[in-house]
């Protein structure tokens, strides 16, 4: 019997998914499988910068060529060389994506969302990726409107968690803490 948990996140820019899976790897000693991670591969070895905009278009593109659940059987597919008890998946985009996933056995989606406010500040805080710190209010709109991010509100609607990160990180971390003891 698989008693594996396979968890997937999505959510606005910003919202606190790399925390939610960070969270679940030091405390839970979760696995994380993310999108970002394949697509700084292909960017590094087409020597592109590590941008957001990068990311964004070789994800749709990927998608858009090779199916919107490309990346999502990739990532399925790398987990089951897993040991771990807690496979967690970050950056879901799509709601093919989201199916692909759903065919592992106890898989659950937790939506992140948060304030844009909050978020934006976590912008201009940030150096993940190349000049997104320097980013005004109107980039970060425009990041939000790419197409690669325009499947959340679907997302939200099928999640079987959401969570609201107002920012405060104790109450952020004990509502996935019980999210994970419900799944």
């Amino acid at each position: 019997m698989n008693t594996k948990k396979y968890i997937g996140i999505s959510g606005e820019i910003l919202a606190g998914k790399s925390t939610a899976a960070q969270f679940f790897v030091e405390s839970f000693k979760a696995e994380f499988f993310e999108f970002s991670v394949l697509l700084t591969k292909l960017l590094n070895l087409l020597n592109l910068p590590l941008t957001r905009p990068n990311y964004q278009n070789m994800g749709e593109f990927l998608r858009k060529e090779y199916g919107r659940d490309v990346l999502a059987k990739a990532l399925v597919n790398a987990s089951e060389k897993s040991d771990s008890e807690i496979l967690v998946f970050g950056g879901i985009r799509a709601v093919e994506e989201l199916e692909a996933f759903k065919k592992l056995p106890n898989f659950k989606l937790i939506y992140i969302s948060a304030p844009e406010e909050l978020r934006y500040k976590r912008v201009l805080e940030r150096t993940e990726k190349k000049g997104e710190e320097a980013s005004s209010l109107e980039a970060f709109r425009k990041a939000e409107n790419h197409p690669a991010e325009k499947e959340q509100d679907k997302l939200m609607n099928l999640a079987d968690f959401k969570i609201e990160n107002t920012g405060d990180m104790e109450v952020f971390k004990n509502q996935l803490t019980e999210v994970l003891e419900k799944i």
